[in-house]
């Protein structure tokens, strides 16, 4: 997998401009020829950014969590299609949470979301 920094080494530009390339950012003050160079090199190896590094830069996970009583219960199907057709709409994922499987997973789901 190429990194960040190997599109660095190849443009000469820093971690910060690939970034804000590859984040759309519209503010970055660089060249249309630079932008659309790196946007390619990007495409070509199919970079994609960190998503942990992503997460703690901005303090989110994009992940939300639905927790059901029993998984097993047709009536969840519903909600939780909806839920991942939001998560789609908002570039996020679901965490799904059973609290029919006991109290060890429901107190891993439960720090895992308290801390954040």
């Amino acid at each position: 997998m190429t990194t960040m920094a190997e599109i660095v080494r190849e443009f000469g530009v820093s971690q910060g401009v690939v970034s804000r390339v590859v984040n759309k950012n519209q503010t970055l003050r660089i060249s249309k020829e630079m932008r659309a160079r790196v946007e390619s090199k990007t495409i070509e190896i199919g970079y994609s950014p960190n998503v942990v590094a992503q997460s703690l830069a901005s303090s989110r996970s994009g992940t939300f969590a639905v927790v059901v009583h029993d998984i097993s219960n047709p009536v969840y199907g519903e909600i939780l299609r909806g839920a991942q057709q939001e998560a789609a709409r908002q570039g996020m994922a679901v965490l799904l949470g059973d609290a029919a499987t006991g109290t060890e997973s429901n107190a891993r789901l439960t720090r895992m979301i308290g801390g954040g």
